[in-house]
């Protein structure tokens, strides 16, 4: 069980810009099992462009036990993002943009304080996305199209040599989004029908994410 704090300000800077922070952590904790997270983003439009970035973190502690004897596990993870997107065509029934993205993310795990090298992770990705969204008739439909790829930025691990089956830092990866959305009414109340379908490939073994 978790409790949590949140904080959602709209127009900090008076720009239409939006900040929010969130934290959580493990209601009960003691000696051998914690988890917390904190998260902050923010976005700032500015013409066709909206600029975000996303930061979060998270730790954890935990014990375990095999063939009888109790040991630890405990690990951490920081993750950042930045994210540009462009606006290239609006209308009344239509949206579409392009995306420049950034991200680094940093994992450690441990087993009684000696680190995990094959399960420890410090992987940079940029990322590069096409969205439309169009209203037909009553409902709207979104598609997402996606490109990521790892890169030697950032202080991210080298490639190695991985063998057959081994994840790869410096990955190609596909991702596609294709969602609906249909408000109806129904003996005088609102409801929505929503459906969502997502998918990605890669010729690379990726890292558990």
């Amino acid at each position: 069980q978790q409790m949590g704090l949140g904080l959602d300000w709209d127009s900090p800077l008076g720009l239409a810009d939006q900040l929010n922070l969130r934290a959580n952590r493990d209601a009960v904790t003691d000696r051998w099992r914690h988890s917390d997270s904190q998260s902050l983003f923010y976005s700032l439009p500015w013409g066709w462009w909206t600029f975000t970035y996303g930061y979060s973190q998270s730790d954890y502690r935990t014990r375990n036990e095999a063939s009888g004897f109790p040991f630890k596990l405990d690990g951490d993870s920081r993750s950042h993002q930045f994210r540009a997107e462009r606006v290239l065509h609006r209308d009344g029934v239509s949206k579409t943009a392009m995306s420049l993205g950034l991200s680094h993310q940093r994992t450690n795990n441990y087993v009684e304080d000696t680190r995990l090298e094959d399960q420890s992770t410090r992987i940079t990705e940029t990322q590069l996305g096409f969205n439309h969204g169009r209203r037909i008739g009553s409902g709207f439909v979104n598609l997402d199209l996606g490109w990521q790829q790892g890169i030697g930025a950032l202080g991210a691990q080298g490639r190695g040599h991985p063998q057959a089956g081994d994840p790869n830092a410096r990955y190609d990866k596909y991702s596609l989004t294709l969602s609906y959305l249909q408000p109806f009414q129904l003996w005088g109340e609102r409801f929505s029908f929503d459906s969502l379908a997502t998918g990605q490939r890669s010729e690379d073994v990726l890292f558990s994410p």
